[in-house]
C-alpha cells in the first residue's frame, strides 16, 4: 500500500494510503479521508485520519456516495467541535484564579483509600500557585482505619485570626490553578471550607 510522508514536530511520519484514493481534506486542515472503491460490489470505503496521525480514526465502508460523503462531512464537523472545546478549556484555563497567599487548600484523592493532604499558598502569578504542605491532625475516629482529620493550626493566643498552620517537612509545590481549583497529580484541590474531611488508610 502507497505511503504519504507528513512532517509533525520536526519528525518525518510515514502514512498508508490506499492507491488510486482520492483525497478529502478538513479547509481547516484538521484531518483527512480517502475514497476508494470496495473489491466487491458498488461500496466505497472511507478511511480517515486526524490532523497528522499515522493511525486512522475510521476506516468503514459505506453502500454509496452519499453515505460516504456524510461520514466525512460529520467527521470533519467533530473534529471543528473538538477543536473548538480545546480552544475553550485554554482560553479559561488562562483566565486565572481566585486564590491567594495564606488560603488553606486540601487535596482528598485516592481510590481503595482516600488521602487529604493539606497546604498553604505561599505565593501566586496569575495561573500557578505556590504551595508549601501541612500536617494533618486527627480530630475523630469513624470506624476502623479511618477517622476525620484536618490542618493542623498553630494555635496561640486568644485571637484566631492570628492563628497560622503547622507546615510539614515538604518542599514548596508549583501547581496550575484555574478559577477555584488546582491541579495535582491525583485529584483536584480548592480551598478548604474549615469543616473536617474524611480519611482512610490501610494496616
Amino acid at each position: 500500500m502507497p505511503t504519504e510522508l507528513l512532517t509533525h514536530n520536526g519528525r518525518k511520519l510515514y502514512r498508508s494510503v490506499p492507491a488510486g484514493a482520492i483525497k478529502v481534506s478538513d479547509k481547516a486542515g484538521r484531518g483527512v479521508a480517502y475514497v476508494y472503491p470496495a473489491h466487491v460490489g458498488t461500496y466505497l470505503v472511507v478511511k480517515a485520519f486526524a490532523g497528522n496521525a499515522g493511525k486512522p480514526s475510521f476506516w468503514y465502508r459505506y453502500k454509496n456516495q452519499q453515505a460516504a460523503s456524510d461520514a466525512i462531512r460529520q467527521f470533519f464537523a467533530n473534529l471543528a467541535a473538538h477543536a473548538k472545546l480545546v480552544e475553550e478549556r485554554r482560553a479559561k484555563a488562562n483566565d486565572g484564579h481566585n486564590f491567594k497567599v495564606d488560603d488553606i487548600i486540601t487535596n482528598s484523592w485516592g481510590y481503595e483509600q482516600t488521602n487529604v493532604d493539606w497546604y498553604r499558598i505561599t505565593r501566586t502569578s496569575r495561573t500557578f500557585v505556590w504551595l508549601k504542605p501541612i500536617h494533618s491532625v486527627q480530630v475523630e475516629a469513624t470506624g476502623p482505619m479511618q477517622a476525620t482529620v484536618v490542618a493542623k493550626l498553630s494555635v496561640e493566643g486568644d485571637d484566631p485570626a492570628k492563628w497560622g498552620t503547622v507546615d510539614g517537612d515538604g518542599p514548596e509545590e508549583k501547581h496550575k490553578a484555574s478559577g477555584d481549583y488546582i491541579t495535582f497529580r491525583f485529584g483536584c484541590g480548592a480551598k478548604w471550607d474549615g469543616r473536617p474531611m474524611h480519611e482512610s488508610w490501610y494496616a
